[in-house]
């Protein structure tokens, strides 16, 4: 089972200088610290739109009788003649035999936002927590894994910075989303399975993190492939492996029966139709060119030569094949993966096995040239481009302004709840996840909604007095205007870049004299 390539690597003067490497090793912590330090300030910690609303409404449900939420009733508006699926907010599902949502999204995040919650005084700043340990262990896990896989020191601290300073990954790691989490558990498995040639009890460890990886994500059972490579056929690692990961298929198991009624089923419904080989042209270059920008072309194309290794490292090139291609052959076949670059972010957890790979290749390269400063200066030139690659698509994407730009959600709520009512029924899509988190007001989904369920809406409020209004951003008042009517509806005010409507009931305002 070899590991690491032959080739011997030219003496360093970083080997033989010791205060040099204790002032790099101070300069890489505090940069490690600031790194977390930017996490923390940076974190949008609000439960803003589909993806942000729905973990945090699901670690809201983890803690409800039944683990669904009653359904808002409206006076007048019961079925048959009314669909609750007319209310649902985003990130929830209408309960087909119950008066009550339940959650689409996967379990996992929920669960360590509630672990974070008691840490951070309460539910609402848990992804900042959260957000900030994911960080930190997935630059820590990438490093391990590196040298692992053979890397010097060096190499492995590069292949953690080009992580840290993606912008994919940056995107990931600012917002409450499961990419970042569902990295780190694909990190931590294979650390640990790469243990149990130490001990066969490491696979314990290995089952146990591959569990908790499929409760935040359930493809990342893909991961199965490149653990069972690793584990081979150590029955006794394989064994610890399947206890380890027992607890958590036993309570995936329980809790989808328990919500959704079925030992397999998921809050996704069927997707069937989203995945096919139609799909399959246009991803592959959606892939080949986000990955060549989002990864830069230092760290993409030499990846490519992976196989170049397969003499002095057959081990590390199948496990890094398995690893990428696992997740990369699933997602192409995906419609929305190619649907834009953020996309991507469904693939993450491969982007460590691509730069490890890339960093790999690079070692040998180096390593076979006969000029010693070629050697020492080529791959920090390398290094210092590569950042610099990523750090300037990280601001051309405003990356770092995403909380300025999801506080938009809170302060939306924070407005209506000083300004609306509490009876008012509100006409939401984009914003009624969070308006199920942070309040109790009535949502109606106005894009669920036809023109039948919009008038029995009007009449069932003006029967109980309860007025109308609509919180939007931009993109949603045409479609509105348009497919319920444009009559009646008046501009309140705008919160940052959402807009606040009220709808006056043309039946409902006495004849002039």
């Amino acid at each position: 089972m070899k590991m690491t390539p032959s080739d011997p690597a030219p003496a360093s003067p970083l080997a033989n200088n010791r205060t040099l490497r204790i002032c790099l090793g101070v300069a890489v912590a505090l940069l490690f610290v600031w790194y977390l330090w930017f996490v923390r300030t940076r974190t949008a910690y609000f439960a803003s739109d589909s993806d942000a609303s729905g973990y945090f409404n699901t670690a809201k449900l983890l803690t409800q009788p039944g683990l669904v939420q009653p359904v808002p009733q409206i006076a007048g508006l019961t079925p048959p003649d009314w669909n609750y699926y007319y209310q649902q907010p985003l990130g929830f599902t209408a309960h087909p035999d119950k008066v009550a949502f339940t959650a689409t999204y996967p379990v996992g995040l929920p669960l360590h936002f509630l672990a974070a919650a008691p840490f951070v005084g309460g539910l609402d700043y848990a992804a900042i927590l959260v957000n900030v340990v994911l960080a930190g262990a997935a630059l820590l896990l990438l490093f391990v894994l590196g040298r692992q896989l053979g890397l010097p020191v060096p190499w492995a601290l590069a292949g953690s910075a080009l992580l840290a300073v993606c912008p994919l990954w940056i995107y990931a790691i600012l917002r409450p989303m499961s990419d970042a989490c569902a990295t780190v558990w694909t990190l931590a498995s294979l650390v640990l399975a790469l243990l149990h040639r130490r001990h066969w009890a490491w696979g314990f460890a290995a089952g146990l993190a591959y569990a908790i990886g499929v409760l935040v994500r359930p493809t990342n059972i893909l991961l199965l492939l490149p653990l069972g490579f690793v584990l081979g056929t150590h029955i006794r690692a394989w064994l610890a492996f399947l206890v380890g990961g027992l607890p958590g298929a036993l309570f995936l198991a329980w809790y989808n029966f328990t919500v959704y009624g079925g030992l397999l089923t998921t809050g996704y419904g069927q997707v069937g139709h989203l995945f096919g080989w139609q799909f399959v042209p246009h991803n592959f270059l959606h892939f080949l060119h986000w990955h060549f920008l989002l990864l830069t072309p230092f760290v993409f194309l030499p990846a490519f030569a992976l196989p170049w290794l397969l003499r002095p490292a057959r081990f590390t090139v199948i496990l890094l094949g398995l690893w990428g291609l696992s997740f990369l052959g699933f997602y192409i076949f995906y419609f929305h993966t190619g649907e834009t670059w953020w996309y991507l972010r469904f693939v993450l957890p491969a982007f460590p096995a691509v730069i490890l790979a890339a960093l790999l290749v690079a070692q040998r390269y180096f390593n076979q040239q006969p000029r010693p400063a070629f050697y020492r200066w080529g791959p920090v030139l390398l290094l210092v481009v590569a950042l610099g690659w990523e750090i300037q698509a990280t601001r051309s994407f405003y990356l770092a302004t995403t909380k300025q730009g999801e506080r938009a959600y809170l302060e939306s709520v924070e407005w209506m709840q000083a300004h609306v009512p509490a009876n008012a029924i509100l006409l939401q899509m984009q914003v009624s996840g969070a308006f199920a988190y942070y309040t109790n007001f009535t949502i109606a989904r106005w894009d669920l909604m036809d023109a039948p369920a919009w008038a029995r809406l009007r009449a069932a409020a003006r029967a109980s007095g309860r007025p109308i209004y609509a919180t939007l951003f931009d993109f949603e008042e045409p479609r509105l205007l348009s497919d319920l009517g444009a009559a009646g509806w008046e501009r309140v005010t705008r919160v940052r870049h959402i807009n606040v409507w009220r709808f006056h009931d043309p039946a409902a305002t006495p004849p002039s004299r």
